[in-house]
């Protein structure tokens, strides 16, 4: 999960910071990837709008995701 998706999904960095209680420099700190702890996180406070990582990589190894790419 990107640092940017985060922010957009908010609208501001400012609204980000307050919706995962942290200050804005905090969340600077993430640099372009958010750590795998908040992904989780933001996962659940945003009801799976935004997907973490691991999430998106897991649902891509399933049988029914190989299936809706047209592979086995």
């Amino acid at each position: 999960m990107k640092t940017s998706d985060v922010i957009a999904h908010y609208g501001s960095l400012a609204r980000a910071a307050t919706a995962l209680n942290m200050s804005r420099t905090a969340l600077y700190q993430w640099g372009e990837e958010v750590p795998a702890a908040r992904q989780f996180e933001l996962e659940v406070k945003t009801g799976g709008a935004l997907t973490s990582d691991y999430s998106r990589n897991q649902a891509a190894g399933t049988p029914s995701a190989r299936r809706k790419k047209g592979t086995r």
